[in-house]
C-alpha cells in the first residue's frame, strides 16, 4: 500500500515536470527561462520576459491542466481511493516547483495547485482566489504579498471549516475529512516556500524606499 502511494506521488511528480513557461519560452525565444528575468519558471516571469500575455496565459493553462491530470490519472488507476488522488496532487505541485530535469528549478506552483484543487475540492480554489483579491486590495497591492496572504489564509481555512463543507463538495468518499484538510495544506506548502523569497525582497525594497524618503 505504501509503495503504491509512493508510486502515485511519483506519477504526480512526473506530470509536474512538464513546465509550460520553460517550454513556451524555449519555443518562442530559443532561450532558457531560468536565466531570464527573475529566473522563476512560471507564467508571470514568462510574461515579463516575452511581453506576451497569450504565452503567459497558455503557460498557466498548461500548468493547471497538468495539476488536474495528475489527480484524474490517480482516480483512473485507483477509483474511489482518496489517498491516491491526494498523493498525486501533492506530487504534481512538488514536481512543478522542484523540477529534477531543470536543475531543481521551477515555478511557484499556484496554477498547478489550483488545477489539482479543482478536481479534489473546488471550494479550495474559490477560497484562494477570494483571499487573493482581499490580500491584493488590503495589503500594498502587490501580487506576491497577495499570493502569500491567500496561501496562508486558505491553509488555515482548510483546517478550520466544518467537515460537511468538504464532504458536500468533493468527488470522493473521504473516510476522514482531516485527510482532505492536510492534503490542501500539503499542496500549499511548496507554494508558500516559493513565495518566501519574493515577499522578503519586496519587504526589504519597501523598507529601503521608506528609509530614503
Amino acid at each position: 500500500m505504501n509503495l503504491l502511494l509512493l508510486a502515485l506521488f511519483a506519477l504526480g511528480y512526473a506530470c509536474g515536470l512538464l513546465n509550460g513557461a520553460w517550454l513556451l519560452n524555449r519555443l518562442a525565444r530559443h532561450a532558457d527561462l531560468r536565466s531570464a528575468g527573475s529566473g522563476n519558471l512560471g507564467a508571470r516571469n514568462l510574461y515579463d520576459v516575452t511581453g506576451s500575455a497569450w504565452l503567459a496565459i497558455l503557460a498557466a493553462i498548461i500548468d493547471a491542466a497538468k495539476g488536474a491530470l495528475a489527480v484524474l490519472l490517480a482516480m483512473y488507476f485507483c477509483p474511489g481511493w482518496y489517498a491516491a488522488a491526494a498523493f498525486a496532487a501533492v506530487g504534481v505541485v512538488v514536481g512543478h516547483n522542484y523540477n529534477a530535469l531543470l536543475g531543481w528549478k521551477g515555478g511557484r506552483g499556484l496554477a498547478t495547485a489550483l488545477g489539482a484543487g479543482l478536481v479534489i475540492s473546488p471550494p479550495f480554489v474559490v477560497t484562494w482566489l477570494f483571499m487573493y483579491g482581499v490580500g491584493y486590495a488590503a495589503i500594498r497591492r502587490n501580487i506576491h504579498i497577495a499570493s502569500m496572504t491567500a496561501t496562508i489564509a486558505t491553509a488555515f481555512i482548510a483546517l478550520s471549516v466544518p467537515s460537511p463543507v468538504f464532504t458536500a463538495t468533493t468527488w470522493f468518499v473521504v473516510p476522514d475529512v482531516w485527510q482532505m484538510r492536510w492534503t490542501i495544506v500539503a499542496m500549499l506548502f511548496p507554494v508558500f516556500h516559493r513565495f518566501i523569497q519574493p515577499v522578503r525582497e519586496y519587504i526589504l525594497s519597501a523598507e529601503s524606499s521608506e528609509a530614503d524618503d
